[in-house]
């Protein structure tokens, strides 16, 4: 028999990237990437050269010359504070500014001294998770953590020891259940993170054994009250069937009962 206690959290500890996040690019030589949130500012640290052109798909999206910045489309004019010692600001990042960019870095003949490829990526953060324990048995339980958001992650620990961590899934992996012993308590902490959040929901595990001897005090209490139940409904329905009978007694005196009579007189003999 499978018992199900839906448990509410007692402390919920949220970690939020705080503030405008940032990618410094100041010295990576490489291949760079940075993360973002929906709706949130971002800024860009370049190294201060000359000319600086930022480009996605081959589209120059900004360019700066000598610290100046130069608007080429739409999306660089909702942006402020352009290459300033460097800064590249989006006031207000969208999903669709996921993507590679390219940065080039000429010096003042014009000649290429350094290009990088930017791999940007826009996520959701992640929601505050939810936490069900499920008491398969005494001796098994299950908890299953659930949170919305991009690129999820989840680890679990009990009483700070841990216990399992999962690699980012896919968009619709959004849960995951483990098993544990039936027996155990202690507060198990969920926690749940991406590249631009972190949050994660304690809860005290509640004994499985424990669990089942309340359930089968329920069951015993509902038993009971449902048979005091049958016993009044047949002790009523009695008094019912009784009424009826005396009723009917009551009415016998008035019925009348019709017969069909016949007088045959005898035929008389007289003599003459």
């Amino acid at each position: 028999m499978i018992f199900i206690y839906i448990i509410m959290p007692v402390l919920v500890l949220a970690t939020l990237a705080t503030g405008i996040m940032e990618c410094n690019l100041t010295q990576s030589e490489k291949d760079y990437k940075c993360y973002g949130a929906p709706g949130e500012p971002l800024i860009f640290h370049f190294p201060v050269h000359a000319r600086i052109e930022l480009k996605k798909n081959d589209t120059v999206v900004c360019k700066s010359i000598n610290n100046t910045s130069v608007s080429m489309n739409s999306r660089c004019n909702t942006t402020h504070g352009f290459f300033i010692n460097g800064t590249f600001k989006f006031d207000n990042t969208m999903k669709t500014d996921s993507g590679v960019y390219q940065l080039d870095a000429f010096d003042n003949d014009g000649k290429t001294i350094r290009t990088m490829n930017i791999i940007l990526q826009i996520l959701v953060p992640v929601s505050h998770p939810a936490m069900i324990q499920a008491c398969l048995s005494p001796e098994q339980t299950t908890v299953n953590c659930s949170a919305e958001g991009d690129d999820t992650e989840f680890s679990f620990s009990l009483d700070n020891n841990p216990l399992i961590q999962t690699k980012a899934g896919s968009p619709k992996n959004k849960s995951v259940t483990i098993s544990l012993s039936g027996q155990l308590r202690g507060n198990l902490h969920c926690k749940v993170q991406n590249k631009v959040s972190s949050k994660q929901t304690v809860i005290h595990l509640t004994s499985c054994k424990a669990a089942c001897f309340q359930t089968v005090i329920i069951l015993a209490s509902v038993t009971i009250l449902l048979l005091l139940l049958i016993v009044l409904l047949s002790i009523k329905l009695c008094k019912t069937k009784r009424s009826s009978t005396t009723i009917t007694d009551d009415n016998a005196e008035d019925e009348i009962v019709y017969s069909d009579v016949r007088v045959t007189r005898a035929a008389q003999r007289v003599d003459v």
